[in-house]
């Protein structure tokens, strides 16, 4: 929790291996009810970990459950009781096969706060990244950044929340 007598604000950013590597988030200022993870990914040829990090912000327990999403329907995942002011680490890799793609829900009894973080094996080393999540769906956003010169690769991913398809439009806008 960061707090101020005046309007700051936070982001936390974290290093690994003599910080050759790390990833950042910017805070949120409400929690929610629900939180939405686009991303993550179990094994694959990269080793992919992913891990969702649920934070309870308040003075009493919260009940927390996880749904993943994967390409083949919803799959339960943990529901567990989480102290005061305290935060909680769930490995997705350990809830799901290997070789899955996932977008997780996070709900929680009184508002939540949720991330996700990746970590998987390169060539140069363990590489990682991470984002918060959002507590609710929109039909607009904006990303502003991407680049797939110089051995770049960058994806765009989607979570569908809902029950019934949607249709996706990706407009990219060069330089």
């Amino acid at each position: 929790k960061v707090e101020s007598d005046q309007e700051v604000i936070p982001e936390r950013a974290m290093y690994r291996n003599d910080r050759r590597e790390g990833h950042d988030s910017i805070g949120t200022t409400t929690p929610a009810s629900t939180y939405y993870l686009a991303e993550g990914a179990t094994g694959y040829d990269s080793g992919y970990i992913t891990y969702v990090l649920v934070q309870n912000p308040h003075n009493s327990a919260n009940g927390v459950n996880i749904t993943y999403q994967t390409p083949t329907g919803e799959v339960p995942g943990p529901s567990f009781t989480m102290e005061p002011n305290s935060r909680r680490t769930v490995r997705v890799n350990d809830q799901l096969p290997p070789n899955t793609d996932v977008s997780t829900v996070v709900h929680g009894t009184r508002p939540v706060i949720a991330e996700r973080a990746m970590y998987w094996d390169s060539p140069a080393g363990e590489a990682c990244h991470d984002s918060i999540g959002l507590s609710s769906p929109h039909d607009a956003f904006m990303l502003p950044d991407g680049q797939t010169s110089g051995g770049r690769e960058t994806w765009t991913l989607v979570q569908n929340p809902g029950k019934i398809p949607v249709e996706i439009r990706v407009s990219y806008l060069p330089a």
